[in-house]
């Protein structure tokens, strides 16, 4: 198996969406790469830098990472999460209980926070992390998530999978509050970078959740 590497030095797309979905599944490289035949270092060069593979390499990949070709290569990004047509089995649906729902969240991820404004309901996408159990995101003074703070808000985070008519999906709800403890502002800057940009997103906000409960359809 050869890849061959474009002039960057950093991870391409593809490699992202490997990482990305190798992490979401729990899984460690060396366990991908027994699922593929690959060598660890293989996978590894795939992750972290440009690298084009070929067509049964690919499809190794979506098989051990129980994904599809079009989402690895992101062609389901501009389309909404779901498809039509007949699900592949019958569906089994399960809530899941407070531990397993904060496993979900550990890695952070994108979520949405909902909450009443003047004009009504809204949810808004964010990206966010985790820490000692509460949701911290990034955001700007004055903006609409600001004018949330020390108010009760949701945030709900999902993972779908529309080939295989499955996912998760997560809610909790708590109090909105101002991360005002410098030396956690210091780790939050550098562990969470806000997909709309840094300018201006100088406001840390967390959600300590007082609710949480989830539900699972697999098949």
């Amino acid at each position: 198996m050869r890849a061959a590497a474009n002039s960057h030095n950093a991870p391409g797309d593809l490699g992202r969406r490997v990482a990305f979905r190798r992490r979401e599944l729990g899984l460690t490289r060396e366990q991908v790469a027994v699922r593929t035949g690959m060598a660890p270092e293989y996978l590894d060069y795939v992750e972290r830098y440009h690298a084009t593979l070929t067509a049964g390499t690919l499809l190794r990949l979506t098989a051990a990472l129980d994904t599809t070709v079009d989402a690895l290569l992101g062609a389901t990004v501009e389309r909404p999460p779901g498809v039509t047509g007949r699900s592949p089995g019958e569906p089994r649906f399960r809530r899941l209980e407070a531990g397993e729902c904060m496993r979900l969240l550990a890695d952070g991820g994108i979520g949405r926070v909902v909450f009443v404004s003047e004009h009504g309901p809204e949810a808004v996408p964010v990206n966010f992390t985790m820490y000692e159990g509460a949701v911290v995101i990034r955001t700007a003074e004055g903006s609409v998530l600001a004018g949330q703070l020390d108010r009760q808000v949701a945030f709900e985070v999902d993972s779908l999978d529309g080939a295989q008519h499955q996912g998760w999906s997560v809610l909790l709800s708590g109090q909105a509050r101002r991360v005002a403890n410098p030396a956690v502002v210091s780790r939050m800057r550098a562990i969470l970078e806000p997909w709309a940009g840094e300018e201006d997103r100088h406001l840390y906000l967390m959600i300590d959740p007082s609710r949480i409960g989830g539900r699972r359809i697999d098949r």
